[in-house]
C-alpha cells in the first residue's frame, strides 16, 4: 500500500489542517498517511535539546515508513530537517513532494521582513524603519539583524494574510491555528532555524546527488519563495527533478489546491 508522510513546514505549526483536508481525500484512493508534528507538541516546556529531538524524531519516522512505497510530502522550511534526516536515515524512499521549500532560507526571509515592514509603514513606521535597517545588515541566516528582524514581524498580525490567495482556504486554516493544540509556537521555530543555522550545509549539495525522485510544487503567486533560486538549488541536490507551478496559488499551495495537488502525489 502506498503511504504518504507530510512534515509541516514553520518549524512551529502542525500537520492539523493537513491532515483535515489531505487525509480523507488520500484514504479515500487507499494511500495510509501519517501526519508529523515536532516534538515540542508532546511537551510544552522550551529546552536546549528540542533541534536534536527535531532531527531524531524526523529521522526515526522516515527510517520506520521508508521503501519504495512511501512518498514524503514537506513544506516550506520543513525541507531542510527533511533532507537532513533522508540523508541520516539512508533508506529507500518513493518519492519526496517539496511543497513551496524555502531552499534559500535567506532570500526567503528578507521576503518576509519586507512583508513585515510594508505592513507596519501605516501604524508603527518605527518598526518599519527598524525592519529595513536590519534587512539593510543581515548576511547570512538567522544572524543578528535577521533574528531580531524576525521577532519584530511576529508582532505582524497581517502577515499571514499575504501568503494564502484562496480566502476559505485561509480561514479554515486560520481557525486550525487558533485552536491550543495547533497554534503556531515561536520557541519551537527559532530552536530549529538556529540549530539549523549553526549547522554546516553540506546536507543542501550531497556528492553524489540524491536519486531520489523529487517533485517541487510551486504557487505562482507565492510571496516569499523565488522559484528560479529555489531550482537552481535542488539541481545540486536531486539527480532527479521536476517542477510544477498552480498559477494563482499563494505560499500553502497544498491547502489552496488539494485535489491538484494530490493528483501530483498520486501520479
Amino acid at each position: 500500500m502506498s503511504h504518504f508522510l507530510f512534515v509541516p513546514g514553520g518549524p512551529g505549526f502542525t500537520a492539523n489542517e493537513e491532515a483535515r483536508v489531505l487525509g480523507p481525500r488520500l484514504q479515500a484512493v487507499g494511500w495510509s498517511t501519517s501526519f508529523w508534528n515536532d516534538p515540542s507538541r508532546a511537551d510544552s516546556a522550551p529546552r536546549p535539546s528540542l533541534f536534536e529531538e527535531y532531527l531524531a524524531s524526523l529521522e526515526a519516522t522516515i527510517r520506520g515508513l521508508g521503501g519504495p512505497h512511501l512518498t514524503v510530502a514537506c513544506h516550506s522550511a520543513a525541507v531542510h530537517g527533511v533532507l537532513i534526516a533522508m540523508q541520516r536515515a539512508d533508506v529507500e524512499i518513493g518519492r519526496l513532494v517539496m511543497i513551496a521549500p524555502s531552499l534559500s532560507q535567506h532570500d526567503a526571509f528578507c521576503r518576509v521582513l519586507t512583508l513585515a515592514a510594508s505592513d507596519f509603514d501605516g501604524t508603527r513606521p518605527d518598526q518599519a524603519n527598524r525592519i529595513r535597517t536590519l534587512l539593510a545588515g543581515t548576511q547570512v541566516v538567522m544572524d543578528g539583524p535577521m533574528r531580531e528582524g524576525l521577532i519584530i514581524a511576529a508582532d505582524d498580525a497581517q502577515l499571514f494574510t499575504h501568503y494564502w490567495r484562496d480566502p476559505l482556504a485561509f480561514t479554515a486554516f486560520a481557525d486550525a491555528v487558533s485552536r491550543p493544540a495547533g497554534e503556531f509556537r515561536p520557541d519551537t521555530f527559532f530552536a530549529i532555524m538556529d540549530g539549523l543555522a549553526a549547522l554546516t550545509p553540506s546536507y543542501l549539495e550531497p556528492d553524489p546527488r540524491l536519486s531520489v525522485p523529487a517533485t517541487i510544487v510551486f504557487g505562482g503567486g507565492d510571496p516569499v519563495i523565488d522559484r528560479e533560486m529555489t531550482l537552481a538549488s535542488a539541481r545540486r541536490i536531486f539527480s532527479h527533478l521536476d517542477d510544477r507551478t498552480f498559477d494563482g496559488a499563494g505560499h500553502w499551495v497544498h491547502l489552496e489546491r488539494p485535489d491538484e495537488f494530490l493528483k501530483i502525489v498520486c501520479s
